[in-house]
């Protein structure tokens, strides 16, 4: 059985970045080698000022070159990135969404019946697959002397609220800081690279324990599955 999680989408979104950042603080090294031999031509004694001129344009051709290649490594991880939360996107949206088939006719009984508490219902959400925590936040929403009760479900209704998304997100603008956001320089760039652990750690930490399986032997296709490590396996 092949078992897909979050996690090891976002080890793919961390490698991207990560290949992206590593050239990049190579290149930062081009190009300050580049601004000191600049800043040396338009000091030096031994041109002429139309060698120096000569010379400074030739520089400056190169710096474009390396700070358009920099640019290029920046946009392809984002790329990357992009084309992995698609995938994230598709392969999860049955999970977060309403499925007919994960409607649990005994569970909505209790829901319609009126008998459960609030409390109850809150702890069968816990519980409960992606379509009947909707209901049940559906219920819970329309508790009128409870605004808290209310504010709860309300939360439980928003199918757009993806978590395994957010985490892609969360990486995606660490990622785009250490390919150039705001770090400058080559101390800046490899600094950042080697903080990498230390600012993505907790967004891999926090990244929702839900994947799926894909049972090649039982023929009947794709299962999700909660309460996992969170790597992939």
């Amino acid at each position: 059985m092949a078992k897909f999680t979050i996690k090891g989408y976002m080890r793919q979104v961390e490698s991207a970045y990560k290949e992206a950042a590593a050239k990049i603080a190579k290149k930062h090294v081009e190009l300050e080698a580049l601004e000191r031999e600049k800043f040396e031509t338009q000091n030096s004694r031994m041109l002429t000022a139309q060698g120096k001129s000569e010379k400074v344009n030739e520089i400056n051709g190169k710096i474009r070159a390396v700070k358009d290649n920099m640019a290029a490594l920046k946009t392809e991880a984002e790329s990357k990135a992009m084309t992995i939360r698609k995938t994230v996107e598709n392969e999860f949206f049955d999970f977060y969404h309403v499925n007919p088939a994960d409607v649990d006719s005994n569970m909505l009984t209790i829901i319609n019946s009126g008998i459960a508490t609030k409390a109850e219902l809150m702890k069968l959400a816990e519980k409960a697959n992606p379509t009947m925590r909707r209901l049940i936040g559906q219920k819970l929403a329309d508790v009128k002397d409870d605004p808290k009760t209310a504010q709860f479900g309300r939360a439980l209704m928003l199918a757009s609220d993806d978590p395994h998304l957010r985490a892609i997100d969360e990486l995606r603008g660490i990622g785009k800081y250490a390919t150039g956001g705001g770090m400058s320089g080559t101390a800046g760039a490899q600094a950042f690279l080697d903080r990498w652990d230390e600012m993505a750690g907790p967004v891999f930490a926090s990244a929702p324990k839900v994947g799926w399986s894909w049972d090649t032997t039982a023929g009947n296709g794709r299962h999700y599955v909660e309460g996992d490590d969170g790597e992939e396996a």
